[in-house]
């Protein structure tokens, strides 16, 4: 289907046609249209916040207005991803500097999701600690979380190692 659209009046106004049917939009306060490499968009008038729009869009009944509720949605999930990321960041500094200081038990190991003859079988190989030592000691047998990341890189022992860390820094009530 061939579709086209112009900018009018600075990008106040965004006019064209898909297939044989006609638009022309007007922008809300404080937005304009404008175009990129991906295409026909609306953005603020500072350009910090654009929405790409597809055709359907520019059809609808109520277009602007439809076009405007995406958007905001858009740039609120976008907001709600930055502040993930940012608390994502501030956590995982908190963790390396405090991962020093952590010990992992065997029941760390067993609620990361690693089972118990795979954890004693590393224990064994990897750390040279016999099992008899470790089932023995009990709940009061525990290993450096820095001594278990320099043997391996493995994704069980880095689980095992957030869990200990998670349970030694959960606020108690």
């Amino acid at each position: 289907m061939t579709s086209w659209g112009v900018l009018l009046a600075d990008g106040a106004v965004f006019a064209g046609r898909v297939g044989k049917q006609g638009f022309k939009l007007t922008a809300p306060k404080g937005f304009v249209f404008a175009s990129d490499s991906l295409g026909a968009k609306i953005q603020s008038r500072d350009g910090k916040r654009d929405y790409h729009f597809d055709s359907d869009e520019v059809l609808a009944e109520n277009a602007v207005r439809g076009i405007m509720q995406r958007a905001r949605a858009n740039w609120s999930r976008q907001a709600d991803a930055r502040k993930s990321e940012a608390q994502a960041k501030r956590d995982q500094k908190i963790y390396e500097r405090e991962i020093g200081s952590v010990r992992v038990t065997l029941e760390d190991s067993r609620r990361s999701g690693n089972c118990i003859e795979g954890s004693l079988a590393y224990a064994e190989q990897r750390l040279h600690i016999p099992r008899s030592e470790v089932l023995g000691a009990g709940y009061l047998f525990s290993v450096p979380a820095s001594k278990l990341l320099v043997t391996n890189g493995h994704d069980g022992v880095k689980r095992a190692v957030r869990a200990a860390w998670l349970r030694e820094t959960a606020v108690q009530i």
